[in-house]
Formats: structure tokens, C-alpha cells, sequence
């Protein structure tokens, strides 16, 4: 008598073993949606009210700078050396450029990059502890009140949360293997956050040590000493490198308009 197939055991979380993803997307997806939903009522509750419908202090300067890129000016050469950091405005004037001054443009795709934010935070978080983990910090992230608030503000800050979401899911991805390409990356989005929020480059002596620690991979595949010492080198330098290559330009920038 001949033995019917033998069935694969039923998962104990309750998902489907045919396809062990299906599962994984519905609860992160939820959350997007949840983080989507709540920055698009935020914004539409709050979108004429005061210093939003009509930017004052810090936004009203944002916008009279992105106004002149946009009109031209993209070398800044009447403002002189950067005396903050100059992102933000630039990338406000390449949306003005696309679409023309419209506010409501500028919270809409930062509400969309929050909500992207969101899910780069949840890699990184599954990535160093687990799907519970990542889900917890997009899910925190997702209702979180000040986050809601910067999202529709002409200012710099929900730029920068966003990117630090995307450095930590970049650096969860760079430790998994001891590649130098990855830590270009890492590099690259600490220049980018650091032409956001200029203190961002205090973090870079803190990295070196962990770009040159070695990666998983690396660990146990038991490189030669002199091999070993040679990638480490090559993963820190990939580091500043990218660093360098994010800050060039404004260097370059500055050293023309002095």
C-alpha cells in the first residue's frame, strides 16, 4: 500500500506555509496605511490655519529661499558662504520648479516621505531585533504627535526624520555583510542629514568603529589577519567617503561665491 504525500505542519503563528510572506506585509501595510490616513487629516485640518497656510519666521524664510533657487538664482551667489544648513530650501525649490510655489505640494510629499520613513524604520527595526520590533517602531512612529506636527511645517525636520529612518535601515544593511559599497551608502545618507541638521556629523567617530568592526559574514568566514585588516580599512574609508561626496558640492559652492 503506497503512502499518501506527507502534509507540512501548520506554522504555529497561523500563517499560510504555501507563502510564509503573506503574512508579514498585512500588519505593516496597516500601519502605513494608519500613518498615510492620520498626516492627510492633520494636513487638511490644519491647512489654512496660521504659519501653514501663511509660512512666518522660520518657514517664511525657507520659502523666500526656495523661491529665489527656483526663480534662478541656484548658485546663491548674494547670500554668501551657508550659514546654515542649505538642503532643505534647494530640495523645496526643485518641487517649486516641478509644480510652482504651492505649499500644500511641499506638505504633501513630506507627507509622503514620512510615510516612507516609516517603513525604512520598520526594516531597520526587523533587521537588528526582529519583526516585532520593526513593527513596533513604525507603529510608533506611524501615531507619534510630533511627527504628525513637523510633517505639515515648512521646516527642516520631517526631512530629517525621514533620512535618519533611512541611515538606520541603511547601516542594519551594511553590518549584515562586510561590504565597502554599503558603507558608501550609510556615508552618503549621514553628508545628506548632515546638510539638514549640520550636528549630524558628531555621529561619524562613532560609526568608524562599527563600519570597521566587521560585518556577520565576515565574522565567519575567517579571513586571513592582513585580508581582514584591508576590508575594515576599506569599509571605513568607504564611510567618509561618502560623507565627502554628500558635503562636496556645498564646499565647492562655498569656495566659489567667498
Amino acid at each position: 500500500m503506497r503512502a499518501g504525500p506527507i502534509a507540512a505542519p501548520a506554522p504555529q503563528d497561523g500563517s499560510s506555509p504555501a507563502k510564509p510572506g503573506a503574512g508579514r506585509a498585512l500588519p505593516i501595510a496597516a500601519i502605513l496605511g494608519v500613518a498615510l490616513a492620520l498626516r492627510l487629516a492633520h494636513w487638511a485640518a490644519v491647512r489654512q490655519a496660521p504659519f501653514i497656510g501663511a509660512p512666518a519666521m522660520d518657514s517664511w524664510e525657507y520659502d523666500r529661499w526656495a523661491r529665489e533657487i527656483a526663480g534662478g538664482d541656484w548658485l546663491g551667489h548674494g547670500r554668501g558662504v551657508f550659514f546654515q544648513a542649505p538642503l532643505y530650501p534647494y530640495l523645496l525649490a526643485l518641487l517649486y520648479k516641478a509644480v510652482g510655489p504651492r505649499l500644500d505640494a511641499a506638505y504633501l510629499a513630506q507627507i509622503g516621505l514620512a510615510v516612507a520613513g516609516c517603513y525604512a524604520l520598520y526594516r531597520a527595526g526587523r533587521a537588528m531585533a526582529g519583526e516585532r520590533a520593526g513593527l513596533a517602531a513604525a507603529a510608533l512612529a506611524a501615531v507619534y504627535g510630533p511627527f504628525l506636527f513637523y510633517d505639515v511645517q515648512l521646516v527642516k525636520e520631517s526631512i530629517a526624520v525621514t533620512v535618519v529612518c533611512f541611515l538606520l535601515w541603511a547601516m542594519a544593511w551594511a553590518l549584515g555583510a562586510g561590504r565597502a559599497g554599503r558603507w558608501l551608502l550609510v556615508g552618503l545618507l549621514l553628508g545628506i542629514l548632515a546638510l539638514l541638521r549640520e550636528n549630524a556629523l558628531l555621529v561619524v567617530p562613532f560609526l568608524l568603529p562599527l563600519a570597521s568592526s566587521g560585518g556577520r559574514r565576515e565574522a565567519g568566514a575567517g579571513p586571513s589577519r592582513r585580508t581582514a585588516l584591508a576590508a575594515r580599512a576599506g569599509r571605513a574609508a568607504a564611510l567618509l567617503a561618502g560623507v565627502a561626496l554628500a558635503l562636496g558640492p556645498v564646499a565647492l559652492r562655498n569656495g566659489l561665491v567667498q
